[in-house]
């Protein structure tokens, strides 16, 4: 059966030293020339066929400490409830490769990503970064050609361009430990306009979960107990979002 696999990118506040470590002020980016989309070319196929009744499927997870699941189990985390998602409607997939951490920024995600030396190509490759780059107040310049780099990064490591997909940033701003504070929420929004622009001069799917994040506003359900990362039930509305795509993609 041949497939066009669109699904993508998480999330991390501060500098920390560990997974569980999370102390968030909302700074504000330096002001800079933004660039436009960048046009990325990687030779690799537009599509891959996959036999879903003999292949099994491998995924690699980038991002920080949204992608991590800070303050939640692992089995909450967003990318491990996909995986058990497509498992239930039986689709043959490996657990997920996690590489993110809390405190990462997309230059953070790099140099790890170096270190790694990944050798393998997967099946999916989804992406969800920058919410530290806002955080820690840097150049949005800089942002831009980094998450450039990581979305090469993921073309090289992906069977098929369709195989990679982008979650939007979440809006940490409208939570009691990001103090509810507008300017957030904007340079969120403006990271994210950017990011969705980027997807899709390059034809990858981009995922808006920002909106979703918005609702833990009046709903404390959807937060972690640290009241800032999302928890198990706001990632399960992530992935509600993105399995909508499956029957459309399945039938290709």
């Amino acid at each position: 059966m041949k497939v066009m696999l669109f699904l993508i990118l998480l999330f991390s506040l501060a500098s920390c030293k560990n997974d569980d470590e999370f102390t968030p002020y909302g700074g504000r980016s330096q002001s800079d020339t933004s660039t436009s989309p960048e046009i990325i070319t990687v030779d690799i196929p537009q599509n891959h066929e996959i036999n879903f009744e003999l292949d099994t499927l491998t995924y690699l997870a980038l991002g920080d400490s949204y992608t991590i699941g800070t303050g939640v189990e692992k089995s909450d985390r967003w990318p491990n409830q996909f995986v058990e998602k497509l498992k239930s409607i039986k689709i043959h997939i490996d657990n997920a490769e996690i590489v993110a951490g809390a405190g990462w920024t997309a230059g953070d995600l790099l140099k790890v990503l170096e270190d790694r030396k990944l050798v393998a190509k997967y099946d999916l490759v989804s992406l969800l970064i920058g919410v530290n780059n806002q955080y820690q107040g840097g150049l949005f310049t800089t942002f831009q050609q980094e998450f450039i780099d990581l979305l090469k990064f993921s073309m090289e490591k992906s069977e098929s361009r369709n195989s990679i997909f982008v979650l939007s940033i979440p809006d940490y701003g409208i939570t009691p430990f990001g103090g509810k504070q507008a300017q957030i929420s904007d340079e969120i929004d403006m990271y994210n306009s950017w990011i969705k622009e980027t997807c899709e001069a390059n034809k990858i799917k981009y995922y808006n979960i920002t909106e979703i994040s918005r609702k833990a506003e009046n709903d404390f359900r959807l937060l972690a107990k640290d009241e800032l990362h999302p928890s198990g039930i706001m990632y399960t509305e992530w992935i509600n979002m993105i399995i909508k795509d499956l029957p459309d993609i399945l039938q290709q």
